[in-house]
């Protein structure tokens, strides 16, 4: 499991800095703030305690789709040789909105996989990345940047008030049931003498909703992470809802805050883990964000169908979203409104 403890306090302390992002979803070579008229110059910032053991996310795209599109991968430590690993996708690993890529590089080796999504407009982009654990300890992180400059919705001529909704993409540090990616050890046929412990596993993941209300007049945003499970369907009980405490966005369009969870058997919500990220496109319209959660706050079913914590676990997630508007097909979108006013019911 994890031993990767979250800096809480850096990733709190992202809505002060400005800067240029050492971690761009888009390799060496690429900014990811374009600047220009309009908007703000000043970067994207991944806090550490998000980005981890990820230095940089190369999305290269593919020319039959996105089926053969990869992923490099710098910084994360045990999944290639040399520095930089390069990921292939894993179409069966895919979730709503997300392409899924593994890298693994024998038998014995770590395998990670990892969740890549965009916005439509192609404002916003973000790559989670875990392996599911070896010998006791997991490597991950996370990336995300923007096309273009921060252009938020202008709150004189609306009331600041936006919305934004979609899914929600997680990999933890648990063993996935079918371990479908995982090259079989033992060869073959499963019949080389392998220590145990020495299997890595293939990583679980997690999916989910999400919805958030923000202020563009007083750069404030909050919202929650709902209808949260496994991929495989195994629920995660009465607390997989993850609120996204109120944060704050400074000039540069970066923002965090505190993911809290209320659990039945406490008073009151406990700290979950961290949360960053930043806004991209025309009146910014998609956002993108990660969560790094703390050890040990992930839940399974228990024989008698009550829920308990599992020790050590831990989550990483990202959600690259849309702002609710016409465009945006999210039947909760409907119950909002939009900078231009009602968006009409679905």
């Amino acid at each position: 499991m994890t031993k990767h403890w979250l800096m809480l306090a850096a990733v709190l302390a992202v809505a002060a800095c400005d800067g240029s992002s050492p971690n761009p979803v888009n390799g060496p070579g690429r900014e990811t703030d374009e600047g220009g008229e309009g908007g703000t110059e000043a970067g994207v910032v991944v806090p550490e305690g998000i980005a981890a053991n990820v230095g940089s996310i190369e999305w290269v795209r593919g020319e039959a789709g996105d089926a053969d599109d990869r992923l490099i991968i710098s910084g994360v430590p045990l999944d290639d040789s040399p520095v930089a690993g390069v990921y292939e996708r894993a179409p069966t690993a895919d979730q709503d909105g997300y392409l899924a890529f593994s890298k693994q590089d024998d038998r014995l080796d770590r395998i990670f996989v990892a969740l890549a999504g965009e916005t439509p407009d192609g404002a916003v982009r973000g790559v989670v990345v875990a392996d599911g654990g070896q010998f006791g300890i997991e490597y991950g992180g996370i990336d995300y940047a923007r096309t273009g400059e921060f252009t938020p919705p202008d709150p004189g001529t609306t009331n600041g008030l936006v919305s934004y909704a979609g899914r929600y993409a997680g990999v933890t540090d648990l063993a996935d049931l079918d371990q479908d990616l995982r090259l079989n050890p033992g060869g073959s046929d499963g019949t080389q003498p392998v220590p145990a412990d020495a299997v890595p596993d293939q990583p679980r993941t997690v999916r989910g909703k999400v919805f958030m209300n923000v202020d563009f007049a007083d750069n404030t945003l909050n919202g929650v992470i709902y209808d949260r499970t496994y991929s495989d369907g195994a629920p995660l009980g009465d607390e997989q809802f993850l609120r996204l405490s109120p944060g704050n966005i400074d000039q540069a369009g970066n923002f965090a805050g505190t993911v809290e969870q209320k659990v039945a058997a406490e008073d009151a919500p406990r700290v979950y883990g961290a949360y960053a990220g930043t806004f991209g496109g025309e009146n910014a319209s998609g956002m993108v964000g990660g969560l790094q959660s703390q050890e040990g706050v992930l839940r399974r079913q228990t024989a008698d169908g009550d829920f308990e914590n599992i020790e050590l676990s831990s989550e990483r997630g990202i959600w690259v979203i849309p702002r609710c508007s016409g465009a945006n097909a999210d039947p909760v979108c409907g119950e909002v409104n939009d900078i231009d006013g009602l968006i009409p019911s679905r």
